[in-house]
């Protein structure tokens, strides 16, 4: 084989390596296309753990988007919020990193009440502008609920160190009086029609912590890294189940 012949052969086989290369990689992409569901934990009524959940939704190894459950103290009352992400392209590591602050300050001021036995003491640990931005939707005897508002409800965030009065801390981020409202029915008329509306407010929803592994929790289901090998290890095993049904 010629030396220009050759340098020929060696070109084609490299150029069919990266195109083999880049073909494997836009599979991979695919694949992680998705949603992931998790859970995560707060403090809930009597001190027992609520069992919280994340969704993150992923196109083409993209965030795309996050629901999650929130506490409510009204009972029979559901809470689901929604990340708003259309003009907030790093809201999601935004909010994480708001979390692993609150954590580490959480981890220091808890030792610091242990350590002075403290108790009945509140102090802010951060005021967040914008971030997280989320939008609710309630669920209350079967109904769901919506926001009457263009605006996310959740818009600013005061997270607060607590201790009680047994010297147990937690972290409590809340919001108070949200509005909701539903379309019931329609009044109909000779001409018209109008929606007959149905609304009503619960009296907090928040996330309340009482350990740095409950705020570590959350802080790992809304990894993405983590999130986006899930898909592409579940897209393998469909493939490998797939191939048991010929």
């Amino acid at each position: 084989m010629s030396n220009k012949n050759y340098n020929n052969y060696s070109i084609a086989k490299k150029t069919i390596a990266v195109v083999f290369l880049s073909l494997i990689g836009m599979l991979n992409v695919m694949a992680q296309t998705g949603t992931v569901t998790r859970k995560f934990y707060m403090k809930g009524y009597n001190n027992h753990p609520d069992t919280c959940l994340t969704t993150l939704f992923i196109n083409d190894g993209s965030f795309s988007g996050l629901n999650l459950t929130l506490s409510c103290f009204d009972k029979g009352v559901k809470i689901k919020a929604g990340l708003e992400t259309k003009n907030r392209p790093n809201c999601l590591t935004d909010f994480i990193n708001e979390l692993k602050f609150i954590k580490e300050k959480y981890i220091e001021w808890s030792s610091i009440a242990k350590e002075n036995g403290v108790k009945k003491y509140s102090k802010e640990i951060g005021y967040y502008k914008n971030n997280p931005a989320l939008f609710l939707q309630a669920t209350k005897n079967g109904f769901e609920y919506y926001q009457d508002m263009k605006i996310a409800a959740i818009h600013e965030v005061h997270a607060m160190f607590n201790v009680d009065e047994k010297g147990e801390c937690n972290v409590f981020m809340g919001w108070n009086g949200i509005p909701f409202i539903r379309t019931k029915g329609y009044n109909e008329g000779m001409l018209t029609s109008y929606p007959i509306k149905e609304t009503f407010s619960v009296s907090q929803v928040c996330f309340n912590f009482n350990s740095e592994q409950q705020i570590q929790s959350l802080i790992d289901a809304l990894n993405l890294e983590t999130a986006k090998s899930e898909l592409l290890n579940k897209t393998e095993k469909d493939k490998n189940l797939d191939s048991l049904f010929k």
